[in-house]
């Protein structure tokens, strides 16, 4: 088990999120990995690619201390590159019990699952589209994306393909948004 505490020590923390992710990416795992993440304000863009050691019987969990407490945020500035969380080909990931929110100005998307990411599990989560997109009828901004694309402009309309399967969305909140859940492939 290891923690990520923007204001924590020692060889067990993380003082962000996408240092645990590259720590994951770099070494794979051969059991559990769990990650309980710390109350505060995480500004970064994460992107979990494949973790070596994943399976059936090995999955990753990142945990929040609580749902409204525990805030991975962002602001993208790239159709492409949209999400605060993007969870690519990269199976057996789960979140819980955290805000995960986008503060985009033209589009944003704050969880995109896309490739093979099957038995993705995100539950007790706030999934907010907070700033300048809680109010707009802009198509660009989605809560919750799965395709096979990385263009928020047009996610219905990728010709890439994804295998996502078996993924889990419960008990969670979403806030705002052209599209609460948008899906395709």
């Amino acid at each position: 088990s290891y923690t990520i505490d923007i204001a924590g020590s020692g060889p067990l923390n993380f003082t962000s999120v996408g240092a645990a992710v590259s720590a994951l990416q770099c070494a794979g795992i051969t059991d559990d990995v769990y990650f309980t993440i710390a109350n505060g304000i995480y500004n970064e863009q994460i992107n979990i690619g494949g973790v070596s050691g994943v399976n059936d019987t090995t999955r990753v969990w990142f945990t929040g201390s609580s749902p409204s407490g525990t805030v991975l945020t962002f602001s993208p500035v790239s159709p492409t590159a949209a999400h605060t969380l993007r969870i690519n080909n990269s199976p057996y990931v789960s979140f819980s019990n955290m805000t995960i929110q986008t503060t985009g100005i033209s589009f944003g998307v704050p969880l995109h699952i896309m490739g093979s990411s099957h038995e993705a599990k995100i539950k007790n989560c706030i999934v907010r589209i907070a700033g300048s997109g809680a109010s707009s009828s802009n198509a660009g901004y989605i809560g919750i994306l799965i395709n096979g694309g990385t263009d928020v402009t047009n996610p219905f309309t990728t010709s890439a393909t994804t295998f996502v399967n078996n993924v889990e969305i419960d008990s969670n909140r979403i806030i705002a948004g052209y599209y609460s859940i948008a899906i395709n492939g």
